[in-house]
């Protein structure tokens, strides 16, 4: 569907205002008057009320009624001597072309001359074929100032009497000009209103034309009434009616949104009523604001609510200085409540807030009501507190500008890092009651963004079910082994606590003790990395500062024992490989006595893959100063629980140091200073 033009219409067909009985009406009521002395009719209206179109319904009831009809767009011309100019030239080559008018036509040219003088001289061809064009007319002009100008106006005064039917000249658009040119043109229209069968249709917004004829000693209203014998006021479109057009041109620029989804449906009438209508004035602004909505909707139909498209396109055409100040804003309309004073905020962020209604000006109200219906988190700002904890989630999964990702998509039109994540959250989400569809998507994605996305997923916590249960845990324990290596802040979350975390939220939807234990039995099946089986396991049992005991005792101890057997079935090479190695050995230890007592085997590889998983990175930064210290440790204590002893530990070391010594030289460096005694002050 092609946007609608902002052009005037044509034919009867368009006529959305159903006005085109009223033109005719006009164009009736013009005929009856009497001419005979010259008529000036006025078709008064605000800017985009539909004037052009108002006359270009009424054109067929005069052009069948044999009226000679010309046009005159005083817009198209700039300043008082081009004016003048134009306007006799204009009108005299459109009767020239005009049967039956052609003599009509120069002598309106020639009288026309005498008020113009040389200005209308043409500028184009060769400068001598235009020096003799002007030599030429100067001398005519010469002899027609010596005749009068009166022999002039009375010669084509009864060329124009002689018409059986009158001329019609058409003036639009006179109030798109300057103070100065409106002036001229009227001083021109009343320099020729008298001429007889000659009807001047003039179309202008009464207050911009009455400010510009205003004088010291003479208002313009005043000016207008001397010059004006009828006039009709377009009557504004009733809002209801705005309302319908509206709605209808969405529904024919936007088809294939299948309109608002259920979970906008709800905001929509009260974003239409309260930022959306008060905006729209006339069918120009619909035709514009629905003009709008094609590239908005090419760029970011799916990614950000529609709602929220069409409310802030609504601001972006009419109130752009508003809009303007919305990047600026984005923090301060989208951040969540701090640590600041009981009623209080950051005075910054209420600072941005306030310019935002200080730019909207008279639509301060419609500023207010954007703030509202899109940003709930602001509303704390204008003394509101529609806030409620937690539905930021809601705000992304549904894409709402109301968070912060969002808003910035919408306005930069370019996804940031974070909602980048999101879409692939949401792909993953699309299909987790699928095994084979989520363990595809998440696979696909780049280990160092798989946290994120993993992250991302909680927003669908509230939709979790059964059906998820076995495809999404699966999948994500099988990401454990893909999670990047990588330095965190002190108050990062670790990746692996950011996955185990979703695996939880998911499993604990499942409230039959049973029922969850069996599938359980089905995941682990499903999960070859001892590592992901362990997580999972630390998830449902009672291991101390891990479990959350979602399955009997019975069954957690059940499932831990055929877990450490599984660990004591491995080879080295096999156990090298696993991510979180020293949590598995360590872990694979918390045997009952009928279990057999497991020790790491004596295998260069594993020892070391052992003590590179016990290594850990810490940050520092010194009082003061901007640069970050770094600081390699060991899990020294679990290391010793994992080979049995300090001795056991120093013979692992050393066997391994022999073989791998020089290829590891930093870790055994590090092991040794903890072999000196060398531990953190913390």
């Amino acid at each position: 569907m092609k946007a609608p033009s902002d052009n005037p219409i044509n034919e009867k067909n368009e006529d959305l205002l159903s006005r085109a009985d009223t033109a005719a009406q006009f164009a009736r009521q013009v005929l009856k008057h009497d001419a005979s002395q010259g008529l000036v009719v006025g078709v008064l209206g605000p800017w985009g009320s539909g004037k052009t179109s108002f006359l270009n319904l009424a054109r067929p009831q005069l052009e069948k009624a044999g009226a000679a009809l010309l046009d005159f767009n005083p817009w198209m011309f700039s300043g008082a001597d081009q004016l003048v100019d134009s306007f006799f030239v204009e009108l005299a080559a459109q009767l020239k072309l005009k049967a039956g008018l052609p003599a009509i036509g120069k002598l309106v040219e020639e009288y026309g001359e005498v008020f113009s003088g040389l200005g209308w001289v043409p500028v184009v061809g060769t400068w001598f074929e235009r020096s003799k064009v002007a030599t030429t007319l100067v001398g005519r002009l010469m002899q027609w100032r010596e005749e009068g100008v009166e022999q002039r106006q009375d010669r084509l005064r009864k060329a124009l009497l002689e018409l059986e039917k009158p001329i019609i000249v058409f003036l639009d658009d006179i109030d798109r000009l300057s103070s100065v040119e409106i002036r001229d043109v009227f001083k021109l229209v009343r320099l020729t209103a008298s001429f007889p069968n000659v009807t001047y249709i003039v179309a202008f917004d009464r207050t911009r034309v009455e400010y510009a004829l205003s004088e010291e000693n003479l208002r313009g209203r005043d000016y207008l009434e001397k010059i004006l014998q009828l006039a009709v006021d377009l009557p504004a479109v009733p809002p209801e009616l705005l309302r319908k057009r509206t709605i209808a041109a969405l529904d024919e620029q936007l088809p294939e949104a299948a309109w608002i989804d259920s979970a906008d449906n709800n905001r929509w009438p009260d974003v239409y009523m309260e930022i959306i209508s008060p905006l729209i004035k006339n069918m120009r602004d619909v035709r514009r604001y629905v003009a709008s909505m094609g590239g908005a909707m090419e760029t970011l139909a799916g990614k950000v609510a529609l709602s929220d498209i069409l409310g802030l396109e609504a601001i972006r055409i009419f109130l752009p200085d508003v809009y303007s100040h919305l990047h600026l804003s984005a923090q301060a309309l989208t951040a969540l409540p701090s640590d600041w004073p009981k009623g209080q905020d950051s005075p910054e962020y209420v600072a941005y807030v306030e310019e935002l209604i200080r730019r909207g000006g008279e639509h301060g109200s419609v500023v207010a009501a954007v703030i509202k219906q899109m940003f709930p988190a602001a509303q704390r700002h204008l003394g509101g507190s529609a806030y409620v904890r937690g539905s930021e989630k809601e705000w992304l999964r549904t894409r709402r500008v109301a968070h912060e990702d969002i808003l910035r998509l919408y306005l930069e039109k370019v996804a940031g890092a974070s909602l980048t994540a999101f879409d692939q959250a949401q792909r993953a989400w699309a299909v987790m009651d699928d095994l084979r569809g989520i363990s595809s998507v998440l696979n696909a994605v780049d280990p160092q963004q798989l946290p994120d996305v993993v992250s991302h997923l909680e927003v669908y916590e509230d939709a979790f079910g059964d059906n998820h249960v076995v495809s999404g845990v699966v999948a994500l324990a099988n990401q454990f082994e893909k999670l990047p290596d990588r330095d965190i802040g002190v108050f990062d979350i670790p990746d692996e606590l950011i996955v185990s975390r979703l695996m939880y939220l998911i499993l604990r939807k499942v409230e039959d003790e049973q029922r969850l234990a069996d599938m359980v039995r089905e995941i682990l099946v499903y999960v070859p990395s001892l590592n992901g089986q362990r997580h999972v396991l630390d998830i449902v049992g009672y291991r101390e500062n891990a479990g959350h005991r979602l399955i009997s005792q019975d069954a957690a101890a059940s499932f831990e024992r055929a877990w450490r057997a599984e660990v004591r079935s491995r080879s080295a090479t096999n156990l090298s490989m696993e991510r979180e190695l020293l949590r598995v050995v360590v872990d694979a230890q918390r045997s009952n006595s009928d279990e057999p007592n497991w020790r790491p085997p004596e295998d260069p590889d594993l020892t070391v893959s052992i003590l590179q998983s016990a290594v850990s990175r810490a940050r520092s930064q010194e009082l003061g100063k901007r640069a970050i210290q770094y600081e390699d440790r060991l899990a020294w204590d679990s290391l010793v629980k994992a080979f049995g002893s300090q001795l056991d530990l120093i013979w692992h070391v050393e066997l391994a140091r022999e073989v791998r010594g020089q290829q590891h030289a930093e870790l055994f460096e590090l092991v040794d200073k903890y072999l000196g005694g060398w531990r953190t002050a913390d």
